[in-house]
């Protein structure tokens, strides 16, 4: 039988707090912080925000955040307009309903693209994440023939 969790309002703050098990505070980076003080109803019992209730699963529930992909196409617009509107970041990102941060780093990576400012390109941070898969690969392959060698050593004497 799961055990349902009600919010409730602290005094005085404008917070929502879900009362837990003890348990949860092993589950919960949030709850271990909070465990040392009391609960709304002055309880001694780790609580939880609202953001990060726990079932008796232990997986998370509630209010969970899905992060949404967006096209290229869709970034070098939203940059475009960055750079023509003389929009600050955040009143653009605002009226896309996307994150400021997101956009800012979406205008940064394309100055660095343009040769505006200094970092890794676009281009350099593929190649250099396709080298690194090929890196990968050819480890797992050398510590393969690594172990073949020394299974045929052993079986041979």
């Amino acid at each position: 039988m799961a055990q349902t969790l009600e919010p409730v309002r602290a005094p005085g703050t404008a917070h929502l707090f879900v009362p837990g098990p003890a348990t949860q505070a092993a589950i919960c980076p949030a709850a271990v912080v909070l465990a040392t003080d009391k609960t709304p109803s002055g309880a001694s019992e780790p609580w939880h925000t609202a953001d990060c209730i726990h079932g008796s699963d232990g997986q998370q529930h509630g209010a969970q955040r899905t992060r949404r992909k967006f096209s290229a196409e869709f970034k070098r617009e939203a940059v475009e307009l960055v750079r023509t509107s003389g929009k600050s970041i955040a009143d653009v990102a605002a009226e896309l309903g996307i994150s400021d941060t997101s956009l800012g780093n979406w205008v940064r990576q394309a100055r660095v693209d343009d040769g505006e400012r200094d970092g890794v390109s676009s281009d350099e941070r593929e190649r250099l994440r396709t080298l690194e898969q090929e890196n990968a690969h050819l480890r797992m392959e050398r510590d393969l023939l690594k172990r073949t060698v020394a299974f045929w050593v052993k079986e041979s004497t």
